[in-house]
């Protein structure tokens, strides 16, 4: 991971720099955004990473706005989490999986809301400020305009699906507890996966469809480039259930 996102970005740029190309386009991440999170994270709030992923993301920021050179410029995209078909991540197979169960799972007293974007909605931001005059050297999160939970989806689309999800919440250390198990036995059958161990606590999360996370606010996308995601998640998932 480090190796791709940290050396292969410093040779896309000593590329770029050689070439004397007119733009760079980096699509960075939410998870680039370093703890202590606030409940609404905008673009110039700090980076640094949580994780090896948000770290090498991180770094690979630092290493466009250092060594890119001053006369080529730069463009800094950091999605919200992506969904939908196409996505190569766990991440929309996994919320598939949860919502073809009985029963949903989420804790007790807390919101566990989180920010999605569907990945047409990607593509057409990394386009959007690809080609806009208006995006030299800056930075734009990619989110949805709401969080939502797994809760919400499910409630929505029961009456499409006809069928209902009996609503389990548990204790927020009993769900930390059992997203840590999860990881464990991940790790162990996966080796490349690490940390071995994964406490899902808030100095190690982003944003959890099962925890929650913070709103990655969309505001600057839409005010300087009229950005407007045209999928709800709503309408993301019905289209990947049905």
């Amino acid at each position: 991971m480090s190796q791709i996102n940290i050396e292969g970005t410093r040779n896309v740029v000593k590329a770029a720099n050689k070439n004397k190309i007119k733009r760079l386009v980096f699509i960075s991440s939410e998870a680039a955004y370093a703890h202590p999170f606030k409940d609404v994270i905008t673009e110039n709030d700090p980076i640094g990473g949580i994780d090896n992923y948000g770290r090498s993301k991180a770094e690979g920021e630092k290493i466009i706005n250092s060594e890119l050179h001053d006369e080529i410029e730069s463009v800094i995209i950091r999605p919200a989490q992506i969904y939908g078909l196409g996505d190569q991540s766990p991440f929309t197979n996994r919320v598939i999986l949860m919502l073809k169960k009985d029963r949903i799972i989420t804790p007790a007293f807390r919101d566990s809301g989180i920010s999605l974007i569907h990945i047409k909605d990607v593509v057409n931001g990394i386009y959007t400020a690809s080609l806009s005059e208006k995006t030299s050297n800056k930075i734009y999160n990619v989110s949805s305009d709401d969080k939502i939970s797994l809760e919400q989806i499910s409630l929505e689309l029961d009456p499409i699906r006809q069928k209902r999800n009996k609503i389990l919440k548990l204790p927020v250390f009993l769900i930390r507890f059992l997203l840590s198990l999860r990881w464990l036995t991940y790790s162990i059958r996966f080796k490349e996966v690490r940390p071995i161990f994964k406490l899902y606590n808030k100095k190690e999360l982003t944003g959890s469809l099962l925890l929650g996370g913070p709103y990655f606010s969309n505001k600057k996308m839409k005010e300087e480039l009229g950005f407007e995601p045209e999928i709800t998640v709503i309408d993301g998932f019905k289209d990947l259930l049905i």
